[in-house]
């Protein structure tokens, strides 16, 4: 056994799950961040390129209810590895592929292929044997995001031109897929009823679904890393690399993460409020500071509010799933990240080509009333929530 970081033991299983999560970030981010300009340098529109990271996102995040039904029927281990090959199959044609329409196949690929990873990675993490307890697990699963997200930039930056960028990624999936065939266990369906009744099952979580709605107002502001953030930086006259702005984010997040404390279980809800109070923060400072110090603060406030949440909504999310349908509420839940960050991305886009030159300072403080809302949202439901458990 493994020692494990801040307690707990981490098993092989966990040590696999691990380091197969640092190469997908590390092998998503050495690729994604450059496809916007590779459709570009093609002669398409930026206008095709943001459709077409919709539709990847979408394809994702946006079938993860039904693709976290089929992992639950399927066994973990089986749905991990679909997912695994579509994305490395969708990664490899982004090589060699040039027209709009294979390009939105690719992108439907990996984002096929990224929704069966999510549930079911998340879901075999959750069941795989070791002494730490939940909000520990995901502590350090968010320290591989961060690493991953981290070494992904550079990588790319070092493999050169998009074709072997794309290369790289798609033989790092492959190698993921290679780990989790030989060292992780085969896993039994959970005898999980038809992939419709999974879904309602979820929709009628009330707890759950009020969490997926409000959490949607969160990941539309986290979303502007990639929307208003860059665009803002523009407009001043900077140019940093779109790597260098993920990797500040990316190294920011990790230094946090080896200083918070132990995240407990009963703590929960107030690392999540804090996390969105410091991301509806964040989209005010820009407002404040009209100038590229004030994104950059931005910058990193989004990426602290990002690693202060995301340990806290895994752990939530496993405490409403039932044993025999981790996935489905796994993938449920993946539909405010979904939802809220393509809404989010095209609210930003708009308000940005609306006001971003007559009043820089709007966009921001529009999604600064959006956090307020949703973490007033967060509180009402937290209180209820707490008054359930009391009345049980």
């Amino acid at each position: 056994m493994t020692p494990g970081i801040r307690g707990g033991v981490a098993s092989p299983a966990l040590v696999v799950l691990l380091g197969s999560d640092l190469a997908i970030w590390a092998a998503f981010y050495a690729l994604m961040p450059y496809l916007p300009e590779r459709i570009m340098s093609l002669g398409y529109s930026g206008t095709l390129a943001g459709v077409i990271l919709a539709v990847r996102l979408l394809s994702q995040q946006g079938t993860m209810p039904v693709s976290g039904a089929v992992a639950d029927r399927w066994g973990y281990r089986r749905a991990l590895l679909t997912g695994l090959l579509l994305r490395t199959a969708g990664f490899a044609l982004m090589a060699t592929v040039t027209s709009a329409s294979l390009l939105v196949l690719t992108a439907v690929l990996s984002g096929a292929g990224g929704s069966l990873i999510g549930a079911a990675f998340k879901a075999t993490y959750t069941e795989a044997p070791g002494g730490a307890d939940l909000p520990t697990r995901f502590l350090w699963l968010t320290i591989a995001d961060r690493l991953g997200q981290v070494a992904g930039p550079l990588l790319g930056e070092a493999a050169g031109a998009f074709p072997a960028k794309a290369c790289l990624a798609a033989g790092l999936f492959l190698a993921v897929a290679a780990a989790v065939r030989l060292w992780l266990p085969e896993q039994q369906p959970t005898g999980a009823g038809p992939v419709w009744e999974s879904v309602l099952a979820q929709v009628r979580d009330r707890r759950l679904a009020w969490l997926v709605v409000l959490l949607c107002g969160y990941w539309a502001i986290q979303q502007q890393m990639s929307v208003l953030i860059p665009l803002a930086a523009a407009l001043l006259g900077a140019h940093p690399g779109v790597g260098m702005l993920f990797s500040l984010s990316a190294l920011t997040g990790l230094a946090l993460l080896l200083f918070l404390p132990r995240l407990h279980t009963e703590r929960l809800w107030q690392r999540l409020l804090l996390a969105h109070g410091l991301t509806a923060g964040a989209m005010a400072i820009p407002a404040a500071l009209p100038h590229y110090g004030g994104v950059v603060m931005a910058t990193v406030v989004l990426a602290m509010a990002a690693v202060l949440g995301q340990p806290a909504i895994d752990a939530l999310v496993s405490t409403l799933a039932p044993a025999s349908g981790r996935g489905s509420t796994f993938g449920f839940a993946a539909l405010s990240f979904g939802v809220g960050g393509a809404l989010g991305q095209v609210a930003g886009g708009w308000a940005w080509t609306r006001w971003g030159e007559p009043a820089p300072w709007l966009p921001w403080l529009l999604f600064t009333a959006l956090g307020l809302l949703t973490l007033a949202g967060l509180q009402l439901l937290r209180k209820g929530v707490a008054a359930d458990e009391r009345d049980s």
